[in-house]
């Protein structure tokens, strides 16, 4: 049982390979032939790719016009190109002293725009710690709770102001949400990395596996290139394009020759039966006329017995008797005198047993066979040949299984250490993606903080309108108004605290961003890679430009056009399966063969059609024979003669003998005139029939002979001196042929390879769903638009200080008025309790002692403060 199913096992793999064998050397879909011009069209190569899951196009949600101001504001910092300021520099030369110089000319405006933002991280911490000082030391001299009835009374001022401040406040919540947009949009991004990525691998592998695909299809289509010569070469092919040409040209040289052949053939065998008629004939009419001489003289020896009987009998009339005797019954008739025609008989028959007719078919059988013969004779040239293209068709066909596999293993390497950077670095649960997630929240809290300011004002502004009455005195004002105003001066506390650490933020994601998006501005067409790796982008000595490289994919250019491999690999010299023939035109060369085998006038018959030649048959006296045709039978007319013997009879009826004796001589002489005269005028007749039919047959028959026997020479000189032509000719146009059809598949292959295999768009779709829409528009977008709405946010903070400063003057409780309307005013000294005044400057005690506004009030002492004014107070 085991042997029986390892049998079967073998049988099932040897089945598998030789179906494999098929597959891979035989022509899956044959070319279609033009017989007018011998031109063949093959099968074009398809381009199945997947449609791409990456997109090229970037949706903003309504954030372009956004990223549009921060990449206005970028190229208005730096508008040039950093290619074309670097025009033929390449990386490895930036080191040197003279690019050293260009790079910090061309980081200037960048210096300097990062100059105004240093400036204002080192200003804002100053002015924030003169204004605390001012607020809370020194005296407070610029926190004092005090604002004049006349300041208090600006109400249009103030609502300027409020108005102004919540214009600024709505701004600075544009850019608080564009903050927290961005940091999700960028944590978005880098969620989808690992998509992107992966996208991008499957994208790559795709391409590659579409480039093993159509190379396998362009090595199926070896196959049907050499098929062609396969077929040319196989013995249908040759029979068809040598063996039949040559055979018509043979066959219409000699077809006249044949035909003469075939008529003279038959006019041979009808001259030969017409000597053997006229030879029977002349032997029949001798024999005939020396019967018929031999019958009469006999009957006239009787009619002499007669005729004595008649005149001894005595009474019988004499006139009578002598009729009988006078009758006429002979014949003088001689056919041996004819001409002679035994030495043309014996040639004829000669020439007739040979049997010209089968000659003739001999040959022309020969002649039809020259295709097989041709066949026969080149079948070891042929078969060379075959070996010759099989070759080649393996080696070119290895060639393209190199390729292939080269890629599949190049496939297999890279997409496992891809796989493996992924795993390290892109998946969420990967050490590297942690790092993003402390980003996302330090984003956040910068996002909050700037969000918590913007808190502060707004609750400023809200219960400050809200509490604010222009009619209530400064140190009357409601709780929610005082809140507005403690509420502005927090945010001025914390814009202060902040504001150096998120502009330090801010400019040093403005460098990170302003140089990502130099890169990608240039990126973008891939002129950065040809001017800074121009000395990377370098494959067999040749340099490939990225640029052009973009260009052409876009428009979906075949790789080799793209890439302008003519000038790296010469696929034409690779694909030319001609000259990998090598010495293929020598091969054909001893392609060659003879017709010396075909002899078309053998020795036999050039010597029985001289015999022919020679027969005379033109020269035969034909006179003769025609006069001694018409010469009398007999000497007189028997059926008279018959008739005068019966009246006889009749008269003599009373003597019976004698009439008995005359009605049986006149029975017999009409006997042989019915059959004896009558038998030789019909062989007379054939006779004549005959000779005349020989006459007409052998009309110019010599001339006909030599002129067969000239075809015959000059059919044979055509066979041996132009046949080699024809059939050097023959084969010229038959390797002719041959090798067109290699040079046809070649420049096929060429051409599919240059206008139809691989078209780089998938590279361009990747390059451009990757560099240009991932990375370059939603990520660095991204983060120059967070870095330009902090930046944004923090434009607004000096007005927003100054504003909320304001503000919160109208908004907040004073501790002092001006009380213009009293007679005691209180020194303008701000640690003064208001309690302690009134106790001190009783209002009652006051209008008891009847003082009037107009004189000057009591002295004024204080033991536990220092007047800050000896006298007067100033507003």
């Amino acid at each position: 049982m085991k042997l029986v199913y390892s049998l079967m096992l073998y049988v099932l793999l040897l089945c598998s390979l030789l179906i494999d064998i098929v597959l891979t050397t035989s022509c899956r879909k044959p070319p279609v032939i033009d017989s007018t011009n011998n031109q063949a069209t093959f099968e074009n190569i398809s381009s199945r790719l997947l449609p791409s899951k990456i997109s090229t196009s970037y949706d903003a949600k309504g954030l372009q016009a956004f990223f549009n101001l921060a990449n206005s504001f970028m190229n208005t910092v730096q508008p040039k190109s950093i290619s074309e300021q670097f025009q033929g520099v390449n990386l490895k030369e930036l080191s040197k002293d003279d690019n050293k110089a260009k790079i910090l000319k061309y980081e200037t405006p960048i210096f300097v725009a990062l100059g105004f933002g240093l400036l204002f991280v080192i200003l804002m911490p100053i002015i924030g710690f003169c204004f605390c000082c001012c607020r809370c030391c020194c005296n407070k001299c610029g926190g004092a709770m005090f604002q004049s009835e006349k300041e208090s009374k600006k109400y249009a001022k103030c609502t300027i102001m409020s108005l102004l401040l919540l214009v600024m406040t709505i701004l600075m919540l544009c850019g608080i949400l564009f903050m927290f947009v961005t940091n999700n949009r960028i944590n978005e991004s880098a969620k989808n990395i690992s998509t992107v990525y992966n996208q991008a691998i499957n994208e790559a592998i795709q391409f590659a596996n579409a480039t093993i695909d159509q190379i396998i299809e362009i090595s199926d289509q070896i196959p049907c290139i050499t098929y062609l010569d396969k077929q040319d070469i196989g013995d249908d092919g040759v029979k068809k394009l040598i063996g039949n040409p040559l055979y018509q040209s043979v066959l219409s040289n000699l077809s006249d020759t044949i035909n003469i052949s075939y008529s003279l053939s038959q006019n041979v065998s009808n001259i030969y039966g017409f000597l053997q008629s006229i030879n029977f004939l002349n032997t029949s009419l001798n024999e005939e006329a020396d019967d018929l001489k031999n019958e009469l003289k006999q009957i006239k020896k009787e009619l002499d017995d007669i005729a004595n009987d008649c005149i001894n009998n005595g009474s019988i009339p004499k006139e009578t008797c002598d009729s009988i005797n006078s009758t006429v019954v002979s014949s003088n008739v001689n056919f041996t005198s004819f001409p002679d025609l035994s030495d043309q008989l014996k040639t004829f028959k000669s020439a007739t047993s040979f049997d010209m007719t089968e000659n003739i078919k001999s040959t022309t059988m020969k002649i039809e066979d020259i295709s097989n013969t041709v066949v026969n004779k080149s079948k070891s040239a042929r078969s060379d040949l075959i070996q010759l293209i099989s070759k080649t068709e393996d080696q070119v066909q290895d060639m393209l299984y190199q390729i292939n596999g080269n890629i599949t293993n190049t496939i297999s390497t890279t997409k496992s250490k891809l796989l493996t950077f992924e795993n390290n670095y892109f998946r969420s649960n990967s050490e590297a993606f942690k790092y993003e997630n402390y980003r996302y929240y330090v984003y956040i809290g910068i996002s909050s903080v700037v969000g918590f300011i913007f808190v502060l004002m707004a609750l400023g502004l809200l219960c400050g309108c809200c509490g604010y009455k222009k009619n209530v005195s400064p140190t009357h004002r409601s709780s929610a108004s005082n809140c507005g105003g403690n509420f502005l001066m927090a945010s001025v506390g914390f814009m202060f605290i902040f504001s150096a650490i998120l502009m330090m933020f801010c400019v040093v994601w403005f460098a990170v961003g302003m140089h990502l998006h130099i890169v990608c501005r240039d990126v973008h067409d891939g002129i950065l890679f040809d001017n800074f790796l121009s000395d990377q982008l370098i494959i067999e000595g040749k340099k490939i430009s990225v640029k052009l490289l973009l260009s052409q994919c876009r428009s979906n250019a075949p790789i080799y056009k793209a890439l302008n491999v003519e000038n790296i690999y010469n696929i034409s010299k690779e694909l030319n399966i001609k000259d990998k023939t090598g010495d293929l035109n020598s091969k054909l060369n001893s392609l060659s063969f003879d017709l010396n085998d075909l002899n078309i006038l053998s020795d036999k018959l050039k010597e029985i059609l001289n015999d022919l030649a020679d027969s005379n048959t033109e020269t035969v006296n034909y006179t003769s024979f025609f006069s001694m045709t018409n010469e009398k039978i007999t000497d007189s007319n028997l059926a008279l003669a018959a008739s005068n013997l019966t009246n006889y009879a009749e008269n003599l009826r009373s003597y019976n003998s004698i009439a008995e004796k005359l009605r049986n001589i006149s029975s017999r002489l009409i006997e042989i005139d019915n059959t004896v005269v009558s038998n030789i005028k019909n062989n007379l007749k054939n006779l004549e029939s005959n000779v005349t039919a020989l006459k007409s047959t052998s009309y110019h028959f010599k001339e006909t002979i030599l002129d067969l026997l000239k075809r015959y020479n000059q059919s044979d000189a055509f066979i041996k001196n132009e046949g080699e032509y024809i059939i050097k000719h023959l084969i010229s146009n038959y390797s002719t042929r041959l090798i067109g059809w290699l040079d046809q598949g070649s420049t096929h292959l060429v051409v599919q390879v240059k206008s139809n295999m691989l078209k780089c768009g998938p590279i361009a779709n990747l390059y451009d769903g990757v560099i240009n829409t991932y990375v370059c528009s939603d990520i660095v977008q991204n983060v120059n638009g967070f870095w330009l709405a902090l930046g944004w946010c923090l434009l607004f903070f000096v007005p927003c200080i100054i504003l909320s400063v304001k503000l919160a003057k109208f908004y907040r409780k004073m501790n002092y008025g001006s009380s213009l309307d009293k007679h005691v005013q209180p020194p303008f000294n701000e640690s003064y309790p208001m309690e302690v005044r009134s106790s001190v400057h009783d209002q009652t005690s006051l209008m008891e002692n009847n003082w009037s506004h107009a004189d000057a009030p009591p002295p004024y002492s204080n033991n536990q403060f220092t007047p800050r004014y000896n006298s007067g107070y100033h507003y």
